[in-house]
């Protein structure tokens, strides 16, 4: 338990019950006071993000991952799940940068809404809800935009908090497919302005065009 605090793991359970969300220091509790032989588990987000890195060896077409947000406001919420899909990559011998925290990369995108338990939603998975085409600045015949990795950089609620874990370790010239829960898409809100409803499960099809 201890090498898992240095080396930032996250303890997820402790004897069969789930401690996603919980203070470390009642954590620790729970694992001094439970009894012997002690089952814990684990998960480590650096793995995650190495496999992001498209650069790294071959790359895995797709990953996944899951999380309880530690700020949940719903008791026995079930784990929220991230996948991203690699769709195109450009040749081995091309791909010798990988984005990282506050490279500007210049993307085009697609999103889609494929679930949600709102009755506004009108259950249409096919419709495109959002779009770089869509924000381009006018006269930009690449129908994309810059976004800066890290810095959620537009007005709170443009970009969804996601992009900043799943957009990590592209190259030019990748194509992925996100899949970010509500906690990391729009939230319990959504946002009127694009059709979004509330709890919105978000389906985002990036490509990099550029990094700087």
């Amino acid at each position: 338990y201890n090498n898992a605090k240095s080396i930032g793991v996250i303890v997820t359970e402790v004897d069969g019950k789930r401690v996603d969300g919980l203070p470390l220091k009642t954590i620790s509790q729970m694992v001094s006071a439970a009894q012997r032989p002690l089952n814990i588990k684990f998960r480590d987000p650096s793995l995650f993000f190495q496999l992001l890195d498209s650069t790294d060896g071959p790359p895995k077409r797709k990953i996944t991952t899951s999380y309880l947000p530690a700020n949940t406001r719903f008791p026995g919420a079930p784990e929220q799940v991230i996948t991203v899909e690699r769709l195109q990559m450009p040749p081995a011998e091309e791909r010798t940068r990988a984005a990282q925290m506050l490279d500007v990369m210049e993307i085009q995108y697609a999103a889609q809404v494929v679930s949600s338990p709102a009755k506004i939603w009108s259950g249409d998975t096919t419709r495109v809800v959002d779009s770089s085409a869509e924000r381009a600045p006018p006269g930009t015949s690449s129908r994309s935009i810059y976004y800066i990795l890290g810095q959620q950089n537009g007005p709170p609620g443009k970009f969804p908090p996601g992009w900043d874990l799943t957009l990590r370790g592209m190259v030019v010239g990748e194509k992925r497919r996100i899949t970010l829960p509500f906690s990391l898409a729009y939230d319990m809100k959504g946002d009127k302005l694009h059709g979004i409803p509330p709890f919105a499960t978000m389906v985002y099809t990036v490509k990099l065009l550029s990094l700087t």
